[in-house]
């Protein structure tokens, strides 16, 4: 018998994981009890719900009871006198055999949290609208199939927890191929979810939903739960939630992302994980208030130039992707704190990576245990070498690339590569099968060339004065297109200390290129690629051939190139 007398001031008693069948009835003593937590114990209810022997009748003089959880205690039935409790404000009796929910529970008028997963539950009675003041609701791993249209009564309802094995009970095997398929919707799902207008949050995990009507009132939801499902594509009706901070879409088929969802203007976190993405799209830097980024184990084998226009992103998690080069204008994230490359097929990382000074580590975690810093295991890295990326010092890879950037620059070995043609000759083409496969292709170029004795392993550095004589060479004899076309010596200017490139407009030179890479190949030769659209001026040309840092200039006409190419065996045709 417990000595409930002896502690009337009690207010908060936890007898978990004891050998509890029920309750004293002197339990009644504790009227100042507001927390009560009797989970994990073998309460019996003999005679179904009408049963008063595990908690006794007694038990309702506990007036300022505000939280009483009662999970897993292998009940059939909740005791009756719960239902008297009108001072509940939290009732946990999740994870135990209850079968149905009695309408009496319209007598809780101020619950606030109620919490029924894991059960057997298949319905919610009408009466759940009496419940006014109810704000979150946990029905994960129940196998209900509908809902009650009074369930909108509840105004302050803020968090919804619906998955697992929820609506969908009487769906067949092919149905649910169907709906896998994205060839009809899935409008097993109670409507009455979405009119849910003060919902805050919404958790609609594995459901085997794959459409969201465009008609919903979920225009104050903060977070949304929508991963393990059959989504071929993000709903057009998420861009209308205006206030969505956080949306979870992975686990399901989505293969592109649309630009309506850059209506999005508040989202933080996206988690975009186990999806069959290609490619890092450039709209996803439109949503300026992305922080957080995950969308590991993918398919990504590229990343758009303008996604590292992100202005806000703080972590990117591309871990357990395709990415065979770590392109340079990702390094413009210098705000990124947090870069997750493990697993893809990296072998070397840009130079300018240097620049990305925010990421304080490398292989660590923070307080809540998630990875921090930058991460680069898995990866068949050569530059720089493991005793570099395997290391905690993010500063030692920093001073490792510098060191390297200060070695390249002053041994000459920067080479540029500029191709020319007429217009829709194959240029862009080109440049984008030497580029987009990672350093192979490239290498594989640099090496016919030197088989070629175009470029000597061995060249000797060049002066100011050689470098100019020998852009003087290049342009009187060879870039010649095809025999008709020469630049005018009458075009030249003379130079002895031309101005860097940095001095001219840059709009110049964009209208007469399209592409400019920047890699450093296998050979160690620091290359800049140029794809030039059509037959510039030599004013035009000038600023972008001239370097004293330059070993050689090669321009590249493309009918003298076609036997070169051959060699390139790693090329398509």
């Amino acid at each position: 018998m417990f000595l409930f007398a002896a502690v009337v001031t009690l207010r908060r008693l936890i007898l978990s994981n004891n050998n509890l069948a029920g309750i004293p009835l002197n339990i009644r003593e504790l009227v100042n009890l507001e927390y009560l937590d009797l989970s994990r114990n073998p309460l019996r209810v003999k005679n179904g719900v009408d049963d008063y022997s595990c908690l006794p009748r007694e038990f309702r003089y506990l007036r300022n009871l505000h939280t009483l959880i009662m999970a897993e205690c292998s009940l059939k039935y909740i005791p009756a006198v719960v239902w008297t409790m009108i001072s509940l404000r939290t009732l946990d009796i999740s994870r135990n055999k209850v079968g149905y929910i009695v309408s009496e529970i319209g007598n809780l008028v101020d619950i606030q949290n109620l919490r029924l997963s894991q059960m057997d539950l298949d319905a919610l009675p009408p009466e759940i609208g009496f419940c006014d003041k109810l704000q979150t609701i946990d029905l994960t791993g129940n196998p209900i199939d509908n809902l009650p249209e009074t369930l909108v009564e509840c105004r302050d309802l803020t968090e919804i927890k619906i998955n697992y094995r929820n609506f969908f009970k009487f769906l067949d095997d092919y149905m649910f191929q169907l709906i896998d398929e994205g060839k009809i919707r899935s409008e097993h799902i109670p409507h009455v979810i979405f009119e849910l207008e003060s919902l805050d949050i919404l958790d609609l995990n594995q459901t085997k939903l794959n459409y969201i009507p465009n008609d919903h009132t979920l225009t104050r939801l903060n977070e949304l739960y929508l991963s393990n499902n059959s989504f071929h594509q993000i709903p057009e009706s998420i861009s209308s939630m205006n206030n969505l901070k956080i949306l979870d879409m992975s686990n399901n088929r989505l293969q592109t992302i649309p630009d309506h969802f850059i209506q999005i203007k508040q989202l933080k976190i996206l988690n975009l994980s186990s999806n069959q993405l290609t490619i890092l799209p450039a709209n996803l830097s439109r949503i300026q208030t992305l922080a957080n980024l995950i969308i590991n184990r993918n398919r990504i084998e590229s990343i758009d130039e303008e996604f590292s226009q992100s202005p806000s992103l703080l972590s990117l998690d591309l871990a357990y992707n395709q990415l065979k080069i770590l392109p340079e204008h990702l390094c413009h994230l210098k705000q990124l704190e947090t870069l997750d490359l493990r697993y893809n097929q990296i072998e070397y990382l840009p130079l300018a990576f240097q620049q990305m000074k925010n990421i304080k580590s490398m292989n660590t975690f923070d307080d809540d245990f998630q990875r921090s810093g930058l991460h680069l295991l898995g990866n068949p890295l050569v530059d720089p070498p493991s005793y570099i990326w395997k290391s905690t010092s993010i500063q030692t890879l920093f001073d490792y690339i510098e060191t390297k950037e200060k070695k390249l620059s002053n041994s000459y070995t920067h080479l540029k590569l500029i191709f020319l043609g007429p217009k829709s000759c194959g240029k862009s083409t080109l440049v984008s099968k030497l580029t987009a496969h990672g350093r192979k292709p490239l290498d594989q170029y640099m090496l016919a060339l030197q088989e070629k004795q175009i470029i000597s392993e061995n060249l000797p550095r060049i002066s100011d004065k050689s470098s100019s004589i020998l852009t003087d060479q290049w342009i009187e004899s060879r870039i010649s297109m095809n025999g008709e076309y020469f630049l005018q010596r009458s075009s030249k200017v003379k130079r002895i200390f031309p101005p860097p490139l940095k001095t001219y407009r840059q709009n110049e030179i964009l209208d007469y290129f399209i592409q400019k890479t920047i890699l450093t190949t296998k050979n160690n030769l620091y290359c800049t690629i140029f794809d030039i659209t059509s037959e510039p001026s030599f004013e035009i040309l000038y600023p972008l051939i001239y370097d004293t840092n330059a070993l050689f200039i090669l321009p590249v006409n493309l009918t003298v190139l076609l036997n070169i190419i051959n060699a390139a065996t790693s090329l398509d045709s």
